[in-house]
């Protein structure tokens, strides 16, 4: 063999070798690599048993949780529940209990949630506005049912096992209230649902908002729905459930707008989203789910759909449904165990347990409340079985209305409750009120009575000639002075009889309020009517002797004039008959420098004279009278107004500008017009005793008028009555006629005034003589007599019915208040965790 072919047979060995060489290697390299794999695959079923185990033990552990919370709690919202179902039946108001409601605009599966939750389809549907009014739903969790059933509050009776027949039932109750024409009602429909497959929640299904009104719905109808929602959500035990649709546009959903108008911390506030999916493809709602984008988690769930409900497609497949697609869904998976109907059932479940658990001192203080004002109003009805008891309540009845009436009348009323009180500010009472009738009213009236009015000159004149008869004689006759106060001593019956029957019929008036004011008398009102008919005839009886009294007074006065009585001055109208001596001060204005200055007048003769004092001997001023004209404030006003209204009149339009103005207003001065101080204004209080004296042609006093001060009004009167008969010359020796006019006048009103004086110093002590005082001291003997001597005694203690029934429902709600009371003792006690 050549070397070559030797060669050739080493490599060829060689190479032979390394292929054995390397068969064994490849062979290697893969058990390693499928040790490998076999170790991956290992760790990764390591891992996922271990992520299954957590989960089991999350679940469990969840569960357990949920079962604690459940048994816990679950006598905190029974409780609830049965204190809303009895505040409901008694009108209790003013408790407001913890509840969820639900809110959402039309068609986002507010009715699919809510059947969702309670796992049964019993919620009617259709078009437009379907829930019409409020639908508090209370799920009671019974696990020895073998049936679940529904009841309704105004079927208490009844039981429904037939859903069909429950969503029926809704239906009728609500046209019942609102009709067939789509309209609205704030009352609630309370439905209870029993069931061992629910959580113990109380919802509130309202109507969902909408914006447009449909058919023969109210053009407001947006209004009303917001306000029923806002109504239930903006009281603070309340929790919203807002629920949205994930396909629509989150930022302008009604239910999350109203319930940050009620809530915008969002302490008590649960977002749910729906129709996850019916979302468009390739978009996911994690962020919104998880919080990222609106700042509040969501609770997701997915309802049946229209094609669900049509194919009969039952609760809880849509419930297994429901969990698949989250559990399967690439987006949600991981966080599946927090999304469906039935953690959000358990949430608002535990929600409503804190939430109850936060309101107990407030509904306890609020049942506390309405068992004190059930227990004070039981105890104002009383107790009155028996006749023997009732006899004595009717007595005791009676003294206290006879004394409560005194009290009134004296003042001394003992009820000061708070309505009293408030009254006695704002208008008068009992005794005050009779005391202004016999006194600022009867002054009133009695002060209109003015005899100026009709005694003028041819009234008195004819007295005079009348009194004459045919013969002639010396003086005034006497009659004619009789005659003429006769007139208005007449006058004076019908105030004073206005008086005592203003006064009878405010006796009338607090007899009324003090029979409303006994408590026993409610309960027997014939009673009640009977002690009126009495007492009205009492005072009535009373009323007549006291009007023939205050007749007789006046008869009296009738009877004899007395012109001796001290006080009417006759001297002063028969001293001088052909003229008047009169003087006095009075304040007189400069007509330069406009001061005023204190003088001393004097008129006589037709003439007014003035000094400095009344011992000065020269005076310092002379005014002659004749064809002066005097004039006051009033007059001045007057003649101002008469030729304003014939402004028109060239001629009178003359006179209007010559015309000289009265005293301007100046400011109020607390200084005494007849102060020591000569110069100063007129106050405006004062312009009521201010007077001129001006002459139609000539100067007066150096100037167009002399402006003059009284002391007082009636020193006013004295003085221009004066003035103006010297100024008109009516004492001349030819007219002595006109001279004993103005006497029989003077004389005659100045009587009247003292008669007046005397009347009204006599009608109040004559009410009170022999109406008043007498009406106290007989009225509780003469109720005692009358009552007791009755036949009909049994019939008049017959108790109203309507005060039995009252007793009897405050009686049982009594018990149930104080049943409540106990059982929010022992819950009080209660601790429940809410941590899942």
């Amino acid at each position: 063999m050549s070397s070559k072919n030797q060669n050739k047979s080493k490599n060829s060995n060689k190479e032979t070798n390394k292929k054995e060489e390397k068969k064994p290697q490849k062979k290697t390299n893969s058990t390693k690599e499928k040790q490998n794999k076999e170790k991956q695959n290992q760790k990764s079923n390591e891992k996922q048993n271990k992520e299954k185990q957590n989960s089991i033990r999350r679940t469990n552990t969840q569960s357990k949780n949920e079962k604690n919370a459940n048994k816990e709690g679950s006598l905190l919202i029974e409780i609830v529940n049965k204190l809303h179902d009895a505040f409901t039946k008694l009108g209790i108001a003013n408790l407001d209990l913890p509840q969820i409601a639900v809110v959402g605009c039309q068609s986002s599966g507010k009715s699919s949630v809510l059947e969702s939750v309670v796992g049964r389809d019993f919620l009617p549907r259709g078009s437009g506005i379907v829930t019409r009014r409020p639908l508090v739903l209370q799920l009671i969790r019974d696990t020895t049912l073998q049936e679940e059933y529904g009841v309704f509050l105004h079927q208490s009776k009844q039981k429904y096992y037939d859903f069909d027949e429950i969503r029926q039932e809704i239906e009728r109750d609500t046209e019942r209230i609102t009709g067939r024409n789509k309209g609205l009602s704030p009352l609630p429909i309370n439905l209870r649902l029993y069931s061992p497959n629910v959580v113990n929640l109380t919802l509130i299904d309202l109507p969902g908002v909408t914006k447009i009104a449909v058919g023969d719905q109210p053009e407001d109808i947006e209004k009303q729905i917001e306000s029923m929602v806002l109504n239930y959500i903006k009281r603070p035990n309340c929790i919203i459930l807002a629920v949205t649709p994930a396909n629509s546009d989150l930022a302008n959903s009604d239910s999350l707008k109203l319930a940050k108008s009620v809530d915008p911390k969002r302490e008590r506030t649960i977002g749910v989203l729906t129709k996850l999916d019916l979302m468009d493809e390739g978009t996911d709602a994690l962020d919104i789910l998880n919080g990222d984008l609106l700042g509040m988690k969501f609770i997701g769930v997915v309802n049946r759909g229209q094609k669900d409900i049509d194919q009969k497609k039952k609760v809880k497949e849509a419930l297994s449904s429901e969990e698949t697609f989250f559990q399967t869904h690439p987006k949600y998976a991981h966080i599946a165990d927090k999304m469906g109907s039935g953690y959000l059932a358990t949430i608002l479940n535990n929600k409503l347990i804190q939430h109850i658990q936060n309101s107990l001192p407030e509904i306890s203080k609020s049942v506390d409340e309405n068992l004190s004002k059930t227990e004070s109003e039981l105890e104002k009805i009383g107790e009155t079985e028996g006749e023997i008891q009732r006899k004595q309540i009717a007595f005791r009845s009676l003294s206290g209305f006879a004394q409560e009436f005194k009290n009134l009348i004296d003042g001394t009323s003992s009820d000061v409750d708070g309505s009293v009180v408030s009254k006695f500010s704002e208008r008068l009472l009992g005794g005050a009120k009779i005391k202004y009738h016999y006194t600022t009213a009867l002054h009133d009236n009695i002060e209109d009575l003015r005899l100026e009015d009709d005694l003028d000159e041819e009234t008195i004149s004819k007295y005079i000639q009348n009194s004459e008869g045919a013969i002639s004689r010396m003086g005034i006759p006497e009659k004619a002075f009789h005659w003429a106060i006769r007139v208005g001593l007449l006058r004076l019956f019908e105030p004073c009889k206005k008086c005592i029957m203003d006064v009878e019929k405010e006796l009338i008036g607090i007899i009324t309020d003090t029979t409303n004011k006994i408590q026993y008398f409610e309960n027997f009102p014939m009673l009640r009517t009977r002690i009126l008919e009495i007492s009205i005839a009492l005072i009535k009886r009373l009323t007549k002797p006291t009007l023939e009294l205050i007749e007789q007074v006046i008869r009296m006065e009738l009877a004899y004039i007395n012109f001796e009585n001290p006080t009417l001055h006759i001297r002063r109208f028969t001293e001088d008959k052909k003229s008047d001596i009169l003087e006095g001060w009075l304040e007189k204005r400069r007509s330069k420098t406009k001061k005023w200055q204190r003088r001393w007048f004097v008129l006589k003769a037709k003439t007014l004279f003035y000094y400095s004092g009344p011992k000065e001997p020269t005076a310092l001023g002379v005014v002659p009278l004749e064809g002066c004209i005097i004039e006051t404030v009033d007059d001045i006003e007057k003649i101002k107004k008469e030729l304003e209204e014939k402004k028109d009149d060239p001629e009178v339009s003359k006179k209007l500008i010559d015309f000289p103005e009265g005293p301007t207003d100046q400011p109020k001065r607390k200084k005494s017009i007849f102060s020591k101080s000569k110069n100063y204004p007129i106050p405006e209080q004062n312009l009521k005793t201010y007077f001129r004296i001006r002459h139609p042609i000539n100067t007066v006093d150096g100037g167009e008028f002399m402006e003059l001060l009284a002391e007082n009004e009636v020193a006013l009167k004295t003085w221009c009555s004066s003035l103006k008969r010297n100024a008109q010359g009516i004492f001349h020796e030819k007219n002595q006629a006109n001279r004993d006019i103005w006497l029989v006048r003077e004389v005659v009103i100045s009587y009247f005034r003292t008669v007046k004086i005397s009347i009204f110093d006599s009608v109040p002590k004559t009410v009170m003589y022999s109406l008043v005082n007498p009406l106290k001291s007989i009225l509780e003997g003469e109720l005692m007599a009358r009552i007791y001597d009755e036949e009909l005694m049994d019939e008049l203690l017959n108790e109203d019915p309507a005060i039995k029934d009252r007793r009897k429902k405050l009686k049982r709600t009594l018990i149930l208040l104080k049943q409540a009371k106990e059982i929010i003792k022992k819950v009080q006690t209660v601790k429940v965790n809410t941590k899942i």
